[in-house]
């Protein structure tokens, strides 16, 4: 087979319908040139995942002990024990572009400059371009999607302290004033993925698909049959693994089961028209999207974001009424120990997650985490105090290299008693005028983007309004 051959012959088309496939051994040239294209290239595939929480943490609990390798993770950091070699802890980073000029909206502006690193304006929208979207920008047509944008809460609201609303609801910004919107429903994302990229399927086609519920393996039966007689004896166990996986997910998340030609749908949460199913349930059907898209390289670069700024979700499975009023506990007894358990939950989830991620490999045999940037933090950074000084953040995964984990970074030594850094948090300034000592010598997070950048083959000089001093994390 030919490299143009293989290239076309690594989507099933369909009515409305591409499905992304593996790689197979039949597609490669056979002797010689089959073991040299198997063999792993010198570029890896990075990616990138920013997964975001709202609200802040409680810093005494989430920050590890120590330096290094030698750190001893923290009551927080617990439930990633497994993963202490494929974690990286930053210390001492702030993101003074999101200290709110004057005293209020710390979640509006906290969650705008999250990954912009610009002071958003107040009278109108701006901000600059996110991140994660410089990183999708320019990756764009090495996968079918350039970047999605998962989430759990929808972008109605009431604005805080008088910031428009979708800066407390928007981690990726495609421009000063071109906000990315959460899909907050997987089954929509799942539809995303693999409906609609057929360029000779009509609106008639989708519209009838979407109708009749059929599952978009039916929509590529009959060339997937085709396929699998065509495959060699080492790749047929392959696709039938792949199909099946494809179609398990298909059917927890639209929540229905397909039996034969006639799919049923199931009532509950998962199915089309729901957008509140159970949290636990949603989370993982996004995780599972996340290493679906990839595993079969439908995007590189993903933001997930468990709430909007100020979200006051309950969390009726763990006891918490709103996650606002746990994680700002003002010093209350039951509300730290209700934030301490939100936190643990969460950062479950995560471990879950890198545990998928760690065991799916990709087309060069690597496992997704291993070439990978997963980016764990919040808007704020101790939710009580709303501030952005020694902010809170995990790094996951290797991104091909780029990253050395297994340790604890210090950016900066600390300057204050009990290993504690400069606060920006209570200057009232505007984003031009000097920063209070201690604070413009604090490396940005911006600057952890700005190395970021870099590793991904980007070289840009700067990033946002703060980031100067690219962070080289290997």
């Amino acid at each position: 087979m030919t490299d143009s051959f293989l290239s076309r012959r690594r989507f099933l088309g369909g009515a409305a319908v591409v499905l992304p496939l593996p790689s197979f051994l039949s597609w490669v040239r056979p002797g010689e040139a089959r073991a040299a294209a198997w063999r792993k290239p010198a570029e890896p595939i990075r990616r990138l995942l920013v997964y975001h929480v709202p609200n802040g943490f409680r810093r005494s609990e989430f920050t590890p002990r120590g330096e290094g390798t030698s750190f001893q993770l923290s009551p927080t950091l617990a439930p990633l024990r497994d993963f202490r070699k494929d974690i990286l802890v930053p210390r001492g980073l702030a993101n003074t572009a999101a200290v709110p000029i004057p005293q209020g909206g710390s979640h509006a502006v906290g969650v705008s400059a999250l990954l912009t690193c610009t002071y958003p304006l107040k009278d109108k929208i701006r901000v600059s371009r996110s991140f994660d979207q410089v990183v999708a920008r320019f990756l764009e047509g090495r996968t079918r999607l350039p970047s999605a944008q998962f989430g759990i809460d929808a972008a109605e609201g009431s604005p805080e302290a008088g910031w428009p609303v979708v800066y407390a609801r928007t981690l990726a910004w495609d421009g000063p004033s071109n906000p990315l919107p959460h899909n907050i429903s997987p089954a929509r994302a799942f539809e995303q993925m693999f409906m609609g990229f057929d360029p000779r399927a009509s609106r008639t086609d989708i519209e009838r698909r979407r109708a009749r519920r059929a599952s978009v393996l039916d929509t590529v039966a009959v060339r997937a049959k085709a396929l699998h007689a065509e495959l060699g004896a080492e790749d047929r166990p392959k696709l039938d693994e792949y199909m099946t996986s494809v179609r398990d997910l298909e059917r927890r998340i639209h929540g229905f089961r397909i039996d034969g030609r006639k799919p049923m749908l199931a009532q509950g949460a998962g199915s089309l028209s729901d957008e509140t199913g159970e949290l636990p349930t949603r989370v993982r059907h996004f995780h599972d999207l996340i290493v679906l898209a990839f595993k079969l390289d439908v995007t590189r670069v993903i933001t997930f974001s468990h709430g909007h700024g100020l979200s006051h979700r309950r969390y009726p499975h763990l006891g918490v009424d709103s996650g606002h009023s746990v994680t700002h506990h003002r010093n209350k007894p039951d509300n730290i120990e209700k934030v301490k358990k939100l936190d643990l939950w969460r950062m479950g989830l995560l471990a879950d997650l890198l545990r998928a991620l760690k065991g799916a490999r990709d087309p060069n045999g690597r496992t997704l985490l291993e070439e990978s940037a997963v980016l764990y933090m919040s808007e704020i950074g101790d939710g009580n105090d709303h501030d952005q000084r020694d902010k809170p953040m995990v790094i996951a995964g290797q991104l091909g290299g780029a990253i050395r984990t297994g340790r604890v970074l210090y950016t900066q030594r600390p300057t204050g008693p009990d290993d504690t850094f400069a606060d920006c948090s209570e200057q009232s300034r505007t984003v031009r005028e000097p920063f209070p000592k201690g604070c413009t010598a604090a490396p940005q997070l911006a600057d952890v983007y700005l190395g970021l950048l870099r590793a991904f083959g980007i070289g840009a000089k700067t990033f946002g309004e703060t980031g100067t001093q690219p962070i080289d994390l290997a």
